[in-house]
């Protein structure tokens, strides 16, 4: 699965499903998947997992005017919280204004996929292989079921970085995005800049692709 961005891939997919329920064992290969729409990546995962599962534990930058306009009275400049909290105290009031004023206030919340039309749950030993390439969607994809089945994930260290990108077009009439969504694994761990860990790291070397040997895919089968 190279793209997330097959809006048409659940239907592809569910489509197939009698023939899915016949395979003894499932590798699915992401790794030169850079990802998509983060349903379509649910609407897979679901299928190992069932129709209802927990998808995102995020935090996103939060602004309110107001708490602006009152941290003109705290005299900010280049205190830390630390400092401020020495002279305000412990204040939640105060820690919004602070972090407001600097661009550092989050909000925290979590979401839930409910798949209606799942043709049901396959059955059998699944392994997922992933890459330095596999990135946003793909990446979401992988956590839905590192922390939801027994899926064994082989490869590479993922690319990390996911989270709602906000595309901004630029003059010259090229493009960049930024993540409006600081993502976490499903347990709270860390993986933005940092990928995700495979189970077992196994990275195709120079005589491989020379030899024209997969040695990725060898391993997920062996597996």
């Amino acid at each position: 699965v190279d793209s997330f961005s097959n809006n048409d891939l659940p239907k592809e997919i569910y489509s197939n499903f009698e023939m899915l329920q016949k395979a003894k064992g499932f590798v699915i290969d992401i790794r030169n998947n850079g990802g998509g729409n983060s349903d379509n990546a649910t609407a897979l995962a679901a299928l190992f997992i069932g129709e209802k599962f927990l998808t995102d534990v995020m935090k996103y930058p939060a602004y309110y005017g107001p708490f602006k306009a009152w941290s003109t009275q705290g005299s900010f400049g280049e205190k830390t919280w630390e400092d401020v909290k020495e002279e305000k105290g412990n204040s939640k009031w105060w820690e919004k204004v602070y972090k407001v004023h600097k661009h550092e206030y989050f909000e925290y919340t979590t979401s839930t996929a409910n798949i209606s039309n799942l043709p049901g749950k396959l059955e059998g030993p699944l392994v997922i292989l992933c890459s330095e390439r596999t990135a946003s969607a793909a990446e979401n994809f992988i956590l839905y079921m590192k922390h939801h089945t027994n899926a064994i994930i082989i490869g590479n260290k993922t690319y990390g970085s996911t989270g709602l990108p906000l595309p901004i077009k630029l003059e010259s009439g090229g493009e960049f995005r930024v993540c409006t969504q600081h993502c976490y694994e499903l347990n709270e761990d860390e993986f933005i800049n940092k990928g995700i860990r495979p189970n077992i790291i196994c990275i195709n070397g120079i005589d491989d692709y020379k030899n024209r040997i997969d040695k990725v895919l060898l391993k997920g089968l062996d597996v």
